[in-house]
C-alpha cells in the first residue's frame, strides 16, 4: 500500500511478512525500536514489510479479543523521529478496551472500543483515511492533528480531545456527541456531525469553511477566533454559540429556538435563522450586511460599539410574530446608559425599522423621535409593550399582559392614580383603587407567576 505522510518518506512496500503473536518487537523504517503488545484476551496477526532501516507495519489483525483486551504500539527513539506508522488495524466485529498508537494510524475498523489514543493519522494518496467504530466510544485522543480522515462512530461518543487541528476531515456520530475540544483550527470543509445532540464543542482556533451539524440540539459551541464562511445547523435548537472573534460569511440556522449568540467582534455578511420559538439574545461588537430572521419573537440584540444617537442600519431584522405588540423586548444596544437611561430599540410598527429614543427625566419617559411629523408622547410607557398616547392606546391590556425587567409606570383605566412596579414577573406592589372607599394606597396581593 502506498501512503503519504507529511514530512515523512513515501515508502514502497516489499514482500510482506506475517506473524501470529501476542507480542512483537521490531525496528521502524527510521531505526527506532517498536513494540506491539496485546494485553488481556486474544492475539493478533501482524503484517510487515522491509523498508529503509527496518520494517513498516502494514496491518495488525486482531483475533478473539474482548473488553479486557488492550493493544499498545510503542516507539522508542533510536535515531529516528520517535513515532511509529501503522497502516491498518482490523478488529471488525470484536471488542477492545483500548488502542494506543505511539505514532500515526491509517485505517481502523473495530466492533466495540472504549478508548483510542494516537499521535495523528496517516495520509493516503488514494483517498481519506477511514476509521469505523461500530459502537459507543468513551474517548478519542489525538496528540497532534487530523487531516483527510473520515471517522464514523455508530453510537454515542462521550469525549474527544484533539491537540492540533482538523482539516478536510469528517467526524460523524450516529448518536450523541458529548464534550469535544479542538485546540487548533477546524478548516478546509471539515464536518463535525452528531445525529442526536452536540453537548459541548470547543474550537480554540478558527473555524473556516467548515460545518457543525446536529439533527437535535446544539447546546454549546465555542470558537476562540473567527468563524469564517462556515455553516452551523441544529434541527431542534441552539442554546449557546460564543466566539472571541467575528462571525463572517456564516449561516447559523435552526428549526427551533436560539438562546444566545455572542460574538466578541463583528457579525459580517451572515445569516441567523431561527424557528417559531424565536431568538432570545444576540451580542456583537457591530454588524454589517447581515440578516436575523425568525417567525417568532426576538429578545435582544446588543451591539456594543454603539452609543447615544448612533444607529445600526446594516442589520436586517425579519420578525413575523404579530400579537398585540410585535416586538416586546427586542434590540437593546445596552441595558442602561448612565445619566439618562437612553433606550434604543427596534420597532417594526413604524417606518422602515426606525429606532426610537426614550429619555427618562426622573419621572416620565419621553419619546424624542419624530416619525413622519407625528410626535410620539409615551410618557406613561417604558419597555417595549404598548404606547399610551393619542395614536396607540388600547385599554383592554391588563396587568397580566405586561412583562418588564425594569421600572414600568403605566396608565390603567381601571385605577385612578395607578403605579405599577414590575421587577420580576407580574409583581403588583401598590396601586390606588377606585373602590377602596377612600382608604388610599395599600399593599395589595403580591402576585408571582
Amino acid at each position: 500500500m502506498k501512503r503519504e505522510n507529511k514530512d515523512r518518506l513515501v515508502l514502497e512496500t516489499l514482500e510482506p511478512r506475517c506473524l501470529l503473536s501476542g507480542f512483537w518487537y521490531g525496528v521502524d523504517v527510521d531505526g527506532d525500536d517498536i513494540a506491539v503488545e496485546l494485553f488481556g484476551r486474544g492475539e493478533f496477526i501482524i503484517t510487515t514489510s522491509e523498508a529503509e532501516l527496518g520494517e513498516y507495519i502494514e496491518s495488525i489483525e486482531l483475533i478473539d479479543t474482548d473488553f479486557s483486551s488492550k493493544l499498545f504500539i510503542d516507539a522508542y527513539r533510536k535515531g529516528g523521529d520517535g513515532v511509529v506508522d501503522v497502516g491498518y488495524i482490523n478488529a471488525a466485529g470484536l471488542a477492545l478496551k483500548r488502542i494506543n498508537v505511539d505514532g500515526y494510524l491509517g485505517d481502523l475498523e473495530v466492533g466495540a472500543l472504549k478508548r483510542i489514543s494516537v499521535e495523528g493519522n496517516l495520509i493516503f494518496e488514494d483517498g481519506p483515511t477511514l476509521w469505523f467504530l461500530d459502537s459507543n466510544v468513551k474517548r478519542i485522543e489525538v496528540y497532534g492533528a487530523l487531516e483527510e480522515i473520515n471517522i464514523e462512530v455508530a453510537g454515542n461518543l462521550k469525549r474527544v480531545v484533539i491537540e492540533g487541528g482538523m482539516a478536510a476531515s469528517t467526524l460523524a456520530v450516529d448518536g450523541r456527541l458529548g464534550k469535544m475540544r479542538v485546540f487548533g483550527n477546524v478548516e478546509d470543509e471539515t464536518l463535525i456531525y452528531a445525529r442526536d445532540q452536540i453537548k459541548s464543542l470547543s474550537i480554540y482556533g478558527h473555524m473556516d469553511l467548515s460545518l457543525v451539524e446536529t439533527d437535535g440540539v446544539l447546546k454549546r459551541l465555542y470558537v476562540g477566533y473567527d468563524v469564517i464562511d462556515s455553516e452551523i445547523f441544529a434541527g431542534l435548537g441552539i442554546k449557546r454559540i460564543v466566539t472571541d472573534g467575528s462571525i463572517d460569511g456564516t449561516l447559523i440556522e435552526t428549526c427551533g429556538p436560539i438562546r444566545i449568540i455572542d460574538a466578541w467582534d463583528w457579525i459580517i455578511d451572515s445569516e441567523i435563522i431561527a424557528g417559531p420559538e424565536g431568538i432570545r439574545r444576540i451580542y456583537a461588537w457591530n454588524s454589517s450586511n447581515s440578516t436575523v430572521e425568525t417567525p417568532g419573537r426576538i429578545g435582544r440584540i446588543i451591539l456594543d460599539e454603539y452609543g447615544r444617537n448612533e444607529r445600526w442600519d446594516e442589520l436586517v431584522i425579519i420578525e413575523d410574530y404579530t400579537w398585540y405588540w410585535p416586538v416586546y423586548d427586542f434590540a437593546y444596544l445596552d441595558y442602561y446608559y448612565a445619566g439618562g437611561y437612553y433606550d434604543y430599540y427596534y420597532d417594526p410598527y413604524y417606518w422602515d425599522y426606525y429606532y426610537y429614543e426614550d429619555y427618562y427625566d426622573g419621572y416620565y419617559y419621553w419619546d424624542t423621535y419624530i416619525d413622519g411629523g407625528v410626535f410620539y408622547d409615551d410618557y406613561y410607557y417604558y419597555g417595549d409593550y404598548y404606547y399610551n398616547d393619542p395614536y396607540y392606546y388600547d385599554p383592554y391590556y391588563y396587568d397580566a399582559y405586561y412583562y418588564d425587567y425594569y421600572y414600568d409606570p403605566y396608565y390603567d383605566t381601571y385605577y385612578y392614580d395607578s403605579y405599577y412596579y414590575d421587577d420580576y414577573y407580574y409583581v403588583d406592589l401598590y396601586y390606588y383603587d377606585n373602590y377602596d372607599w377612600g382608604l388610599g394606597f395599600y399593599a395589595d396581593f403580591t402576585w408571582w407567576w
